[in-house]
């Protein structure tokens, strides 16, 4: 099935840093069925993959290069994945889940594609009753009701919920699925919730981690898993103990192009705008770079809303942009330490560098502006509005993603609604060109 093509009349001339002129040029716009346009995969510019979010999980693959769209079918269709269990209700639904036999499949995640085979992240949850389960408000054991046959605190004098009853442990799958041959291959990845960072093209490696927090110890840990989906095997993995957070914002995950590095960087927010201080403290909000040949890592003192963030591999370059700050920091990956940093405007959603590593292409809500990396001097600038006319600057942050080629961004289409201009009001897709 071919996909749809919409070009509108909104354009971006081709132009290059070597003629002394804008570096961003417009590629194509595909109309098509993305809602408010979620986040994708994409492999060295050529495959876009589409995130339905929602069961039956049925992803929509994109050729860039030969204009062919595949629409993938549920991956529990495929082959031996175990299939969904009927969704009971009232005391059905709890009988179920009392079996100890009943699970259901939480999350789905496509995370490879090349052309023949997918890979996808499954997540199982696994219900199993408690055994001798007690009251959580007193801790007294509970029993069975012999006139409602429910579970009774005579101390309390009230039934328990289905949560002191029930339990759920987590497992989380990778599926290995030949589309041509329907066939399917499910490994397991970890006994728990992981969450995906990205895939190394180079070397068929996906990288997921998990910030695991023990609250009763006051402990966190950063487990790194990897697997290798052309052989079918889990390797080694990386711990690395972390600051202890009361407030957790969670940490943002990528990976460099030729797959050496990885970058983890904690959320924080403004808790007092005037005061400018965020809820992290002691230390505050922290980066980590993992340089996967010698498995180590270094820290580095980052901005709060790290939105824009990359890491290049030749220059041992990274680059992380504040979202509310308004500033861009430049570190060497080896060493941790800050080596450049500048004031830009504040509202940056996205940030990538150039294939050279000469230029930092800084994406914010009313422009996209080329700066210098050996002087961090703005070069260029290119107001949204020159995207769609009669736009001075967008709703909110807008989703993008750079290709592994650092060739392409990609985005969703914006429509104008009065002054502002947003991906919510349309469906679809499109991707900028990036040249030196």
């Amino acid at each position: 099935m071919k996909y749809s093509m919409l070009f509108t009349a909104c354009i971006f001339f081709s132009v290059s840093i070597a003629n002394g002129k804008n570096p961003i040029s417009m590629g194509k716009q595909f109309n098509d069925n993305i809602k408010g346009f979620r986040p994708f995969v994409v492999n060295n510019s050529r495959f876009f993959v589409s995130r339905t979010g929602v069961w039956p999980y049925k992803p929509v693959i994109y050729d860039l290069i030969s204009g062919q769209k595949t629409v993938m079918k549920d991956p529990v269709e495929y082959g031996t994945i175990p299939r969904r269990l009927p969704r009971y209700t009232g005391k059905d639904w709890l009988k179920a889940r009392m079996s100890g036999k009943y699970y259901e499949w939480r999350k789905a995640e496509l995370v490879f594609y090349d052309s023949n085979t997918t890979g996808v992240i499954l997540i199982k949850e696994q219900h199993s009753p408690i055994q001798n389960p007690r009251c959580p408000k007193c801790g007294g054991e509970a029993s069975i009701f012999h006139k409602t046959g429910k579970y009774y605190c005579p101390g309390c004098r009230r039934y328990l919920s289905s949560s002191a009853l029930v339990k759920s442990s987590y497992m989380s799958y990778y599926a290995k699925i030949n589309l041509k041959k329907n066939q399917s291959s499910l490994f397991k990845l970890y006994d728990d919730w992981v969450y995906e960072i990205a895939n190394d093209f180079n070397n068929n490696i996906f990288y997921w981690f998990r910030d695991e927090v023990d609250k009763n110890n006051k402990k966190r840990n950063l487990r790194i898993g990897s697997f290798n989906y052309d052989q079918g095997k889990n390797l080694s993995g990386i711990n690395i103990p972390l600051t202890y957070r009361i407030k957790n914002g969670g940490l943002r995950a990528g990976i460099s192009k030729d797959g050496n590095y990885l970058i983890f960087l904690e959320y924080d927010e403004y808790s007092d705008s005037k005061k400018k201080i965020g809820f992290l403290e002691n230390p505050a909000a922290q980066g980590i770079v993992v340089n996967l040949k010698t498995k180590k890592h270094k820290f580095l003192r980052i901005p709060m809303t790290p939105y824009g963030y990359d890491i290049h591999d030749k220059t041992k370059m990274v680059a992380v942009a504040s979202n509310q700050e308004g500033l861009l920091h430049i570190y060497n990956a080896d060493t941790g330490k800050i080596l450049r940093k500048t004031s830009i405007p504040r509202g940056v959603f996205h940030m990538a560098i150039s294939a050279s590593g000469k230029y930092i292409y800084i994406f914010h809500k009313s422009s996209f502006d080329t700066f210098s990396v050996k002087t961090l001097k703005k070069l260029y600038s290119f107001p949204v509005t020159n995207l769609c006319p009669g736009i001075k600057s967008f709703l909110s942050a807008e989703s993008m993603i750079s290709s592994p080629d650092r060739k392409r961004v990609f985005m969703g289409i914006i429509k104008k609604n009065n002054l502002w201009g947003s991906s919510d009001y349309d469906s679809g897709f499109q991707y900028l060109d990036l040249e030196e």
